[in-house]
């Protein structure tokens, strides 16, 4: 499992994961959390209030917080897995 502040740096894009796709859409993320909605709101909260990462969603990088079923049927360029 990666340590916390290494998640948070490849969600803002700061280590060795492209910004961009080939196709030169940014990234999207999934964070999964597999103790449910209530962890799921937690973690979204989290990312709500952490400024640089609100920054990263308004320069249209999708971040999706949610349990297994939120990502029914849902695509995302990276995911992340909340245990």
């Amino acid at each position: 499992m990666l340590p916390l502040l290494q998640v948070r740096d490849i969600v803002l894009g700061k280590t060795s994961c492209p910004s961009k796709s080939t196709e030169g859409e940014p990234f999207s993320i999934g964070i999964v959390s597999l103790w449910g909605q209530k962890q799921a709101a937690e973690i979204r909260k989290l990312v709500d209030e952490d400024p640089d990462l609100s920054e990263t969603m308004r320069k249209g990088r999708r971040i999706i917080c949610g349990d297994a079923a939120t990502f029914q049927g849902t695509e995302c360029d990276i995911v992340l897995l909340s245990v």
